[in-house]
Order: structure tokens, then sequence, then C-alpha cells
């Protein structure tokens, strides 16, 4: 009689038991369930930003020039590694002087991005929509080497790209003779294609970097009357090459 006392009282415990840790469960998958969404985040959002510090080495930053930037303020972007793999709608801004990716941490300390990035693809403008390219990799020309970021302004078979870069300098200012020190902005254009990339100085450079088809380009550059230090010129002709090969 005992015996079947003691067993009867086991099985009320186990069964007990058992309904505890099933409440207990079911209790943790409502509460994770609600907080998933208090927290406003998708779970794509949630998985992006997860990758981004997991994947994304970062050191911090030191002074930042904000003349040296592509903007002021830090704009959504997509990033594109050189192994392919996508960063999207993080905020970044772009040093163009030094080819330096700026982010924002958790803290809002700024931070440089360390891991290489092959392209930057600004989404929008402070109210523009126009889609801003940045790239590296390029075939090094002049004192720029591979790690230097261009704005690509026609990609395709031959790119037509932006660099601008910074210098200071000093001036008089008249007729007070006050010396006064001021930053200007040095904007050059160059055309990449193969293993290729030439500074465009005269409507020649474009014919050499885009030898195999010279006849057409020299013929279009005349008709169109092509002025080489025209930035809607200069996309005219290699929008009209890439055409070539569609």
């Amino acid at each position: 009689m005992r015996s079947f006392e003691f067993l009867t009282k086991c099985y009320l415990m186990k069964h007990h038991t058992n309904r505890f840790f099933c409440s207990l469960f079911l209790f943790i998958c409502i509460a994770h369930f609600g907080y998933g969404q208090m927290d406003g985040q998708s779970t794509l959002q949630r998985t992006m930003m997860r990758d981004l510090k997991w994947n994304m080495a970062l050191k911090r930053a030191g002074d930042v020039r904000p003349v040296y930037l592509f903007n002021e303020n830090y704009l959504e972007a997509d990033l594109v590694a050189p192994t392919g793999k996508l960063i999207t709608r993080q905020k970044f801004r772009l040093n163009l002087q030094e080819s330096k990716l700026y982010y924002l941490d958790s803290v809002q300390t700024e931070m440089e991005v360390v891991n290489p990035v092959k392209k930057i693809t600004f989404i929008e403008q402070e109210g523009n929509n126009a889609v801003v390219n940045f790239e590296k990799g390029f075939p090094p020309v002049d004192n720029l080497n591979a790690d230097n970021y261009y704005q690509v302004l026609v990609p395709g078979k031959a790119s037509l790209l932006l660099d601008t870069k910074f210098i200071d300098v000093d001036r008089i200012e008249y007729p007070s003779g006050v010396p006064i020190k001021r930053t200007d902005k040095l904007v050059n254009y160059y055309g990449s294609a193969g293993l290729s990339t030439v500074k465009l100085v005269k409507t020649e450079n474009i014919v050499e970097l885009l030898a195999d088809k010279s006849k057409e380009i020299s013929t279009y550059i005349q008709k169109e009357n092509i002025k080489i230090k025209k930035q809607s010129d200069l996309v005219k002709v290699f929008t009209y090459y890439n055409s070539l090969f569609q």
C-alpha cells in the first residue's frame, strides 16, 4: 500500500513539473514575440544591423576636416565589398581627400571603416533622389592608386570617373594686405578601360583610350562638338561608346 502511494505521489509530481516547464517555455516565447513587436525593427533590419556589427571592422577616426567630405552629413548608402558582400541602408560619409569612409557607432562615436569596400552607393542626398556612386580598384594613374575613390559618372566597358581633391593655399587679401588661408577644390576627369586609366585633358586622350572604336569616337566628337572640360559632353561620349557594345 505504501509503495502504491509513493508511486502515485511521484507521478503527480512529474505531471506538475512538466506543466510548469511547458508554461515557462510558453511565457518565454510570448515575451520574445512581444519584444520583437515593440522594438519596431523587422527581421531583415535586425539581420542587417547584426551583420554590420559582426562583419564591419572599425577603428576610431582621427580629426576629419569637413571640407574634405563628399557631404558633411551622414547619408544612407549601400556598400559592396570586393567579395561581393553587400551591406545596405546604413549611414556613412566619405572623405574624398583621403578615400576614407566613416560610420557612427551605437554611442555616436565617429569610426573609420577598416574593411576593404569596393563600391559606395549613396541612395539620396538630403531630399535629392539622385544616386551617387563611388568606386575604387581602377588602374593607378598620376599619384592616384587603386585605393582611390572616384565618383563614377558613367559605368560600363569604359568608365568616366571624377576625382576630387583639395589643396590649402595662402593668399594676400587686397587692398588690406591681410594674409588669408583657403582650401581650393581640384576636380579632374579620368577615363578607365581595361588596364588603363587616363586623365582627360584633351580630346585625343579619349580617342586613344577608346582605340577599338577610334573612328566612331572621332566622328562623334566632331559631330557633337564635344568640349573636353564640359562634364555633360564627356558623359555623352562615354555613354555613346558603351552603347556600341549593346
